[in-house]
């Protein structure tokens, strides 16, 4: 019996990690309203694409799927940031303004980053990679969440 005991021990741990994983991996209304976010984004790149393939041609349509790509991975950074910063603040207020402030620079660097790549070494047209970018930008506000405008999650004082 004591053999069992011992070679099971190490089973609490992996159980233990496997709660965790799947806790993470659960759908919470923050990930969906992020996915959201990213499908709006996706849909209005490839309309914004579509419009300039069938005006200007694909030269102009691929830098707007550029530009797109870049403000979806803009907006993926941004939730992954939020998701930390969340963690972060049980620690102390402090670290999760401190995660919240890193991530912004980041994704500034990144997007300045790629806008240089696009438009330096790829050679795409500047302004259908920023009307790409910007559009894309406009799901936040079609998704409709405060928490993703604004990074506040809104606290509502409803009585019982």
């Amino acid at each position: 019996d004591g053999v069992k005991c011992c070679m099971f021990s190490h089973r609490v741990p992996l159980e233990k990690g496997r709660q965790i994983r799947d806790a993470t991996l659960e759908m919470n209304p923050h990930d969906a309203q992020v996915q959201r976010v990213l499908v709006i984004q996706f849909l209005l790149t490839v309309a914004t694409a579509g419009v300039f393939l069938i005006v200007n041609g694909f030269t102009e349509a691929q830098a707007a799927l550029y530009g797109g790509a870049v403000a979806l991975l803009s907006a993926w950074m941004l939730a992954r940031r939020m998701r930390t910063a969340v963690t972060a603040s049980q620690t102390g207020p402090q670290n999760g303004m401190q995660s919240l402030m890193m991530g912004a620079v980041l994704r500034f660097v990144v997007v300045l980053g790629l806008f240089a790549l696009g438009m330096g070494w790829l050679k795409l047209l500047p302004l259908p990679l920023i009307i790409g970018f910007a559009v894309a930008q406009v799901a936040f506000v079609f998704s409709g969440s405060p928490a993703m405008k604004t990074g506040v999650n809104p606290v509502k004082d409803e009585p019982a």
